[in-house]
């Protein structure tokens, strides 16, 4: 369940980016008091400014369209990394939060959000030791993760069984391209990978197959022709692995 009480207590000083450097400790909670005024060049440059008028503008926005397209979204949380803005994202339909690294993920638990993409492999064993406790210790932690190699898929798996995990780790395949950064690049090699991940159950469950197309190069029409190429890439992958029976989709 979501908490962010904590936050209150946070004890800010002029170690802190972005705080003056004059200032006494004191706690978020009390950060009103202060009235601030970025006019007055009362805090330190740069900084970033959050218009409640614009916030409220975007998230009726989103609600309207979520509610005409059917879409499902899990906004990126990397950017703000403020529990605050996570909280009034789900409060507006959000499905879930994503995260890109295991540092991200603790914030996004200690805070207590439930349902959380790492649009990363999580690798390391820390991480994987931290993702399975949380499995363990919460039934309601709906997580998350991709996957593009059949050496991550055996360290999650082995993983989960030596710790007795009675849930599967969810798994994403990723799909990728030439000059991409991750994901499988070929159709042969995503159904190698989603047949690892199939034999690697009940300690894994692929749940779906995903994709990034922000690295696709070239002039607009290059980059038009090349996400679209991409993009019918993954849903002939998700074709294919649906077809195979490989995807788990009961919860």
């Amino acid at each position: 369940m979501m908490n962010l009480n904590p936050l209150g207590s946070f004890l800010l000083d002029r170690k802190v980016k972005g705080m003056p450097g004059q200032i006494e400790p004191f706690l978020l909670s009390r950060i009103g008091e202060k009235q601030w005024n970025v006019l007055r060049e009362d805090l330190s440059l740069p900084l970033a400014v959050l218009k409640e008028s614009a916030v409220a503008h975007n998230e009726a926005w989103m609600r309207r369209f979520l509610d005409l397209s059917g879409a499902v979204i899990a906004p990126h949380g990397k950017t703000t990394m403020s529990p605050q803005l996570f909280a009034r994202q789900i409060a507006d339909g959000a499905w879930g939060i994503t995260v890109a690294t295991a540092q991200q993920l603790h914030v996004a638990r200690d805070f207590g959000f439930e349902r959380v993409v790492l649009a990363n492999q999580l690798v390391g064993r820390q991480a994987i030791k931290y993702v399975i406790s949380e499995l363990q210790r919460n039934p309601s932690f709906d997580f998350y993760c991709l996957a593009d190699s059949e050496a991550n898929i055996r360290a999650l798996a082995g993983a989960a069984r030596e710790a007795g995990l009675d849930r599967p780790i969810q798994v994403l395949l990723e799909g990728g391209y030439a000059s991409g950064r991750t994901g499988c690049r070929d159709l042969e090699a995503a159904l190698v990978l989603a047949r690892s991940i199939k034999s690697a159950e009940p300690f894994l469950a692929l749940r779906g197959v995903e994709g990034f197309e922000g690295l696709v190069a070239g002039t607009t029409v290059e980059k038009e022709t090349g996400v679209a190429r991409f993009l019918k890439f993954l849903v002939e992958t998700a074709t294919s692995v649906a077809h195979e029976g490989l995807l788990r989709l009961d919860r």
